[in-house]
């Protein structure tokens, strides 16, 4: 059986990979693990009693009734979950995800004859057989929301067998063949449901989530999974009485899959971690398992920055890059000012301030630039001439924009706005009289650049469709809106292509109206289109690498683009690209001379207590001397902080921002205290020109480390990804991380498992780590480190943590024990609002009230009036959270503190996760050093950052209140500390700098 397994798994590697894996690192530190309990796991017992069937860590492992060592029946690469068995007990069904979307496979109960029964690019889940072993029941996402669907076996005819408006999943044959019970959810509220050929009924419904549905032998009863509040349970309805009885204990945490009856009386379960039998008189048992895995964790030589230097360094940072309409200039941004290249190689600054500036775009005469700026303090769009003069505020905007687009008669502006991740509106703005109209009011995606048609009347914008409201992936689709508003409609396009990133890459609409170019799959492609936006053909791959930003000439022959590092143009009647050197440099800047702090107590991350009157002398930016306190040290600058308590500067490792966040996103960060965070996601040349701009001293902040876009699979949901398909793609992605000097990778959840392990081995030969929300096979492939508790799943339920937010030892055992780091940001699992719930009084800080950006809180998934309405429940709930990083803790693995603001403010969101650890049990130090220490060694940077000890960056917090004390006295900021430039919380709050 091994041996079949095996060759399954080396069939799948070749069979999946388009060219030759990389070349592989030499293995020298395998790790095996025994683990016993299992998170989220499903079972399912053979016809005959003997075997168990469960899925765990994405493999389907076998075992006797009794309880043993699981055998795996599938490989680690394909996700394989919700095992079936055949009616004579020969083979199971599963759904599995190894070609890089979810299909249902089958496999003979000895190994042998995987066969894939399912293809294409919609998704195919929790397949259950028929009684007479013909037909395959299973939901799918074919129609546009889930339906259950049914596959002949033999005559291999596929056909719908539910068609309503919510969503339809969960499917279960009766007994005898006729019916299928199943779940249908649509808004807040989900229905058990039974049909059969001729009708169909309701048979529960619930405020909660129902799933698992399963048949006793005699058709007499189902039991069904019901997750509501902290509770998660098993139950039975009597289809005779209607009657409905728990059958599971208090308190236990039933897993939301189908389950199976052994007898009419009897029946297997998964719950707490564990699988249970019930027997015919009510005795529960548990049956024990244990699987064994290893863990490739072989060390690799990691990337260090450079802190230090003030040589000159070229700019990377080169954002919206756009091409002038005679195609004689480039205006960009770059060190968050605008910046006007000539044909003839000669560079012009156009501002020159400590605010943001972004997207400009070219009148269509060439005469004027417009773009997004914050230099009053707030967002707007300004224009100005060609040269830079005759600056001028045409219209407020209430928050940033995220793309805009000149119409063709130069009359007025498109421009589009993201408010989050999933919603968004298109606007135009009538520059003679100032007259702002709404477009689409409430797009359902964040949204990136507009673009008019030639005779302005249509403006074309990529947004997200998913393909079902049960899970938020999709691809991106182009929609054309009537430049009145009162028309709308999808672009007829090739199926199940993402068209744009929603990002600044398009769809760009020719000024001549007969293309549109746009970034797919990474690379840049014209789709040709008729004069209403509809495609007449497929898209045509102009670029071999990647590409992004791409803009037209107006005669719509020539594209401007970003090619990796470089700038280029492409020809395209001659199908040529010619490079556009940008000449432009920036230097680090450091303080000059000395300053001394007298520390009344020091907590340096380093020793077990608080350090007591010290002098701590910083030369520059970094830390020179600690010694005892001495009146007769000098200084060029002396601070008394002798009433006052020292901390090493905090870092948040895990928050997205851009430019769109403005100038007072840098100094909020630093009012809070956090002298460094790590963004594992957004836009790489926009996250260079800001920290370029903090580097070089023209703008302030924290020290920034930073990736790209996400690296996804074949469905999306962030605006900025794109879709990967391809080694080739990956292999892309790592050679622009090289060259624009990542910090980090990040993949992300659609991905398949054999694309991400090629993409850790390669991030590794450069040394750079890798993260994502995945946690196996990932960890048996050496990635780095592992985000949230809980976070976005392919599965639809999470793979590390249960429904009632409970993580057993499978999970924590291979976070603590393999090394790698893991960032819980329990404050977005409910620790956020717990806090404010808790003490409501916090939201008066000066900083909140100043400078917080609060608008995504919305999302949150409870608020703090429903916990205090319900104490009990999210107490259970919060609890739960806090138990998955005290376990992970007391293990000894790496907490590392992160937020994944600006869902929780920026800056003070970080505090309320300190709070959060606080509650699990942690010692204010352990908690300290999640922000400090473990951070920079999560960052590779523990030789410079994350303590207070000589020779490191002078990054420290002075606080008014002892942090040992209460972890929330680390919020008592009185001054800052960066690189050993010092700011008063005033002058912060204010944005009043010396």
């Amino acid at each position: 059986m091994r041996n079949s397994i095996a060759a399954i798994a080396t069939c799948f590697i070749l069979c999946y990979c388009q060219s030759p894996p990389p070349k592989q690192i030499s293995k020298n530190n395998i790790q095996s693990l025994t683990l016993t309990k299992g998170t989220n796991m499903a079972v399912v017992i053979s016809p005959d009693g003997n075997t168990l069937a469960y899925d765990l860590l994405g493999q389907i492992w076998l075992m006797p009734i009794e309880g043993v060592e699981g055998q795996p029946l599938t490989d680690a690469f394909g996700n394989a979950r919700q095992p079936s068995w055949s009616p004579d007990g020969k083979q199971i069904a599963f759904q599995a995800y190894w070609d890089g979307n979810w299909h249902i496979y089958t496999i003979n109960a000895d190994g042998t004859g995987l066969k894939q029964i399912t293809s294409g690019d919609f998704d195919h889940r929790e397949p259950h057989w028929s009684p007479d072993g013909i037909t395959l029941a299973f939901s799918s996402d074919r129609n546009g929301t889930y339906d259950i669907w049914k596959l002949n076996l033999i005559g291999e005819k596929m056909e719908a067998i539910t068609s309503g408006a919510g969503n339809e999943y969960g499917p279960a044959w009766s007994p005898d063949g006729q019916e299928l019970a199943y779940v249908t959810k649509e808004g807040g509220e989900s229905e058990l449901r039974i049909k059969s050929e001729t009708e169909s009924g309701v048979l529960l419904t619930s405020s909660g989530s129902i799933s698992g549905a399963s048949w006793s032998p005699d058709g007499s009863k189902i039991i069904f999974n019901d997750i509501k509040n902290a509770t998660a349970q098993l139950k039975q309805i009597d289809l005779e009485s209607g009657s409905i009885k728990v059958v599971s204990d208090e308190g236990e945490d039933v897993f939301p899959f189908r389950h199976s009856w052994i007898s009419n009386h009897s029946l297997m379960y998964t719950s707490s971690g564990s699988i249970y039998q019930v027997l015919e008189n009510g005795t529960k048992n548990e049956i024990p398992f244990s699987v064994k895995v290893e863990l490739d964790r072989t060390p690799y030589q990691r990337k260090t920055r450079d802190f230090d230097s003030v040589s000159p360094q070229s700019v990377k940072g080169i954002v919206s890059p756009v091409i002038s309409p005679d195609g004689e200039s480039i205006v960009f941004v770059a060190l968050q000012d605008l910046w006007l290249r000539k044909n003839d190689g000669s560079i012009h600054q156009l501002t020159d301030d400590q605010y943001v500036q972004m997207l400009p775009i070219w009148s269509p005469d060439g005469q004027q630039i417009a773009f997004s700026s914050d230099q009053d303090g707030e967002f707007g769009i300004w224009t100005m001439s060609a040269g830079g003069s005759d600056l001028k505020k045409v219209l407020s905007t209430g928050g940033s924009i995220s793309g805009m687009a000149w119409s063709p008669d130069g009359q007025s502006i498109a421009y589009a706005q993201s408010f989050g991740p999933r919603f968004g509106k298109l606007s135009v703005l009538d520059l003679k009289t100032g007259n702002q109209s709404e477009v689409a009011s409430r797009i359902g995606s964040s949204v990136g650049s507009p673009s008019w048609s030639a005779d302005g009347k249509i403006i074309a914008l990529s947004v997200l469709a998913p393909y079902s409201s049960l899970y938020r992936e999709g691809v991106n689709r182009i929609m054309l809106y009537s430049a009145d508003g009162k028309r709308q409609r999808v672009q007829k396009a090739p199926e199940h292509w993402s068209f744009g990133v929603r990002n600044n890459d398009g769809p760009l609409w020719s000024p001549d109206g007969k293309f549109m170019a746009m970034i797919s799959r990474g690379s840049l492609w014209l789709l040709p289109v008729d004069k209403y936006g509809n495609a007449t053909g497929d898209p045509v791959r102009l670029t071999e690498e990647l590409a992004d930003a791409p803009t037209w000439t107006a005669d719509s022959k020539r594209l401007l683009y970003m090619a990796t590092d470089e700038l280029k143009v492409y020809d395209v009647e001659n199908e040529t690209s010619s490079l556009i050197p940008v000449d432009l440099s920036w230097s680090r800047k450091h303080p000059k001379g000395t300053t001394l702090i007298h520390a009344g107590g020091l907590i340096d991350a380093v020793s077990d207590t608080l350090i007591q009157d010290v002098d701590i002398l910083i030369d520059g930016h970094r830390i020179d001397s600690i010694e005892p306190h001495n009146d007769s040290r000098v200084a060029d600058r002396k601070i008394d902080a002798s009433d006052a308590f020292v901390l090493p500067g905090l870092i948040d490792i895990h928050v997205h921002e851009g430019s769109g966040d403005g100038e007072k996103l840098g100094r909020t960060w630093l009012s809070w205290g956090i002298t460094s965070n790590r963004n594992p996601s957004g836009d790489p040349y926009d996250a260079l020109n800001r920290r370029e701009a903090i580097q070089s001293g023209k703008a302030i902040g924290p020290r920034m480390y930073f990736t790209g876009s996400p690296i996804d699979g074949s469905r999306i949901f962030y605006g900025g990804a794109s879709t990967t398909l391809s080694e080739e793609q990956v292999d892309q992605e790592l050679n622009r991380a090289e060259v624009l000097d990542y910090d980090l990778i990040k993949t992300y959840v659609r991905l398949p498992d054999l694309l991400q392990q090629r993409v850790v081995e390669g991030a590794h030969r450069i040394g750079i780590p890798v993260t994502s929300h995945e946690l196996y096979p990932a960890v048996g492939f050496n990635i780095d480190g592992v985000e949230h508790i809980k976070g976005t799943s392919r599965r639809g339920y999470s793979a590390k943590l249960s429904e009632t937010r409970k993580a057993y030892s499978d999970v924590t055992d291979l976070i603590a024990k393999s090394g790698m780091w893991f960032t819980p940001t329990t404050a977005i699992y409910l620790g956020y609002q717990y806090v404010i719930a808790r003490d409501p009084s916090v939201m008066n800080d000066p900083r909140l009230q100043e400078l917080a950006e609060l608008r995504y809180l919305a999302s949150i998934s409870a608020s703090a009036d429903q916990i205090q309405s319900d104490r009990g429940t999210y107490e259970k709930l919060y609890n739960n959270v806090l138990q998955m990083v005290k376990d992970i803790h007391e293990k000894g693995g790496l907490v590392t503190a992160g937020t994944d603001a600006p869902i929780i403010p920026q800056g003070f969101g970080l505090h309320t996760e300190l709070e959060n650890y606080q509650d699990a049990g942690l010692t204010p130090l352990e908690i300290i050093r999640t922000a400090t220490i473990n951070n920079a060694i999560a960052l590779n940077a523990q030789d410079d950052l994350g303590s207070i000890e000589v020779g490191k960056l002078a990054d420290m917090v002075i606080v008014d209140a002892n942090p040992l004390d209460d972890i929330r006295n680390a919020r008592t900021t009185r001054m800052v500390i960066k690189n050993g430039e010092v700011y008063t919380l005033e002058e912060l709050i204010k944005g009043e700098m010396d």
